[in-house]
């Protein structure tokens, strides 16, 4: 499974406090977009794209793959 928790964690450690309606704002994801993220649920290539080019991250800064249980 592919897990957001990098992203958290930068998020979190850069902005402090977690407000969705920010992340939706900077990024014009919708709150479904940013909550699938944030639950390391299913979004496509260019959701991952728009997050790396709105903050200026790379891929693996914000995601990597885990094996099931992990």
């Amino acid at each position: 499974m592919i897990s957001f928790e990098k992203f958290r964690v930068w998020y979190t450690k850069t902005y402090g406090k977690v407000v969705i309606k920010d992340i939706m704002s900077k990024t014009g994801l919708s709150r479904n977009t940013v909550d699938k993220i944030w639950n390391d649920g299913v979004v496509s290539t260019k959701i991952i794209n728009t997050i790396c080019s709105t903050y200026d991250i790379r891929v693996e800064d914000i995601m990597e793959y885990r094996k099931d249980g992990q």
